[in-house]
């Protein structure tokens, strides 16, 4: 008996030993890490051209939890139906959005849905990029419904008629209280072909239960090019993945050709009330 003890010690021992040693330094060679251009452009009609311009840092780089860092002394141009407005660099601060921007003109964004804007940016190092956009109008609420669950919990939900006969795409936001500063969240990127109803051609987009009676509810319906679909959707799941061990740096996508970012008009309806 005492061998069979001394024998199963020594097997344990050899086993432990092995596992201890699975630990291994690996090295990865990366390549280069090459900084490109970042543009953030938001056409609102009635408002001034405005851009934020930036650059991207590697993926284990310093400034990962803190802004990117700004691109100063670029040449900045946006043109609309043949007139072309070279954006003066200076911090421009976009109080309803609570932006800052670092280009900015004081040519108004004009309410024009047919012709095309188009962006183009070169900076001191040669880099450039370039991206065209045009708007799109706004699609009123048909109305908007609540469902009060047994917890007193709150669902909300939107109605909207889409426009026939095209693709389009969607971006409802619902914010307690405030539509900028506020905690709490709850957005949606959709498409029309989540039709829930093609005889009337109506888009019903609901919510989890997150709200509760006493609330105010801010409802904002974004109508949306599928390039801002596209970045909303993958800037989203890169943000998520960033903060998952197992998950992957997330390819952004957007109409942005040359680096990376947003050119895009923004059109919303927004509408604020009360749950009794």
């Amino acid at each position: 008996m005492k061998n069979i003890l001394y024998t199963v010690a020594i097997i344990i021992t050899i086993l432990w030993t092995a596992a201890c040693n699975l630990e291994k330094t690996v090295d990865l060679n990366l390549p280069e890490f090459e900084s490109q251009l970042v543009v953030e452009c938001y056409l609102e009609v009635g408002k001034p051209y405005r851009v934020l311009l930036t650059e991207s840092v590697s993926y284990f780089g310093t400034a990962l939890a803190a802004n990117l860092p700004a691109v100063s002394g670029a040449t900045v141009i946006i043109t609309y139906n043949g007139v072309s407005d070279t954006l003066t660099e200076a911090p421009f601060l976009d109080l309803d959005n609570q932006k800052i921007f670092n280009y900015g003109s004081s040519t108004i964004v004009p309410e024009n849905y047919d012709n095309e804007f188009s962006l183009e940016v070169i900076d001191t190092s040669g880099r450039s990029l370039i991206a065209t956009t045009k708007l799109l109008q706004s699609i009123p609420l048909d109305s908007i419904q609540t469902i009060q669950l047994e917890d007193t919990s709150v669902t909300i939900l939107t109605i909207h008629t889409d426009i026939p006969n095209e693709d389009n795409f969607y971006y409802r936001t619902l914010h307690r209280t405030k539509p900028i500063s506020d905690s709490m969240k709850i957005a949606f990127v959709i498409d029309d072909a989540f039709i829930n109803s093609p005889a009337t051609n109506q888009l019903v987009i609901g919510s989890p239960p997150f709200f509760k009676a006493g609330d105010t509810a801010v409802v904002t319906l974004y109508h949306v090019t599928k390039g801002f679909a596209d970045y909303l959707e993958t800037t989203s799941s890169s943000e998520q993945n960033n903060g998952n061990p197992f998950g992957t740096p997330g390819t952004i996508k957007s109409n942005v050709e040359g680096g990376f970012g947003v050119f895009t008009g923004l059109s919303y309806v927004r509408d604020t009330f009360y749950l009794d």
